[in-house]
């Protein structure tokens, strides 16, 4: 403030009466307040759509570890009854039909959840995964876009990757 009223001084040599030079004071600092104001608020919405980005990459993440987590699931039911056929061929025994049979509804049922897997409409959603992943009991919580409330981006990745590991 000093240098603003030596600037003052300066250019008007001493000539302002002092309810002028008051006025001058009050439109010169309301100006450079509104103007900080209005930065203020161009920074604050910036860092809202970086977090609301954010938060729909962390979103798009645990859906796609959800996906994956589901067609292990998928896959992995699947490939136990190839075990059961190697070891029936290990030790040189006929592979019954009822094998050949649970083999054949095992390729089916694949067949079908990969395909309801693709047509998923929400993939973000938990519930949309209840019926390939029954021990399902975790979904990161889905916070809401507001002026970074206690926002930071290390702990909110970590958070991500603790509750889907």
């Amino acid at each position: 403030m000093s240098t603003y009223e030596a600037i003052k001084e300066t250019i008007f040599d001493g000539r302002l009466s002092q309810w002028e030079s008051h006025l001058i004071t009050i439109v010169v600092t309301s100006f450079l307040a509104t103007l900080a104001a209005i930065i203020m608020q161009s920074w604050t919405r910036s860092l809202a759509h970086k977090e609301q980005e954010l938060i729909e990459k962390e979103d798009s993440l645990a859906a796609q570890k959800l996906i994956l987590g589901a067609v292990n699931h998928i896959l992995n039911n699947f490939l136990n009854h190839f075990l059961i056929i190697r070891i029936n061929l290990e030790k040189n025994t006929p592979i019954e039909k009822n094998t050949l049979d649970m083999l054949d509804q095992s390729v089916a049922d694949v067949s079908e959840k990969l395909r309801e897997l693709e047509l998923l409409d929400n993939p973000a959603k938990k519930a949309s995964y209840k019926k390939y992943l029954p021990q399902l009991n975790y979904f990161p919580v889905r916070r809401r876009a507001g002026l970074l409330k206690g926002f930071n981006v290390k702990n909110s990745w970590s958070y991500v990757l603790a509750v889907l590991h």
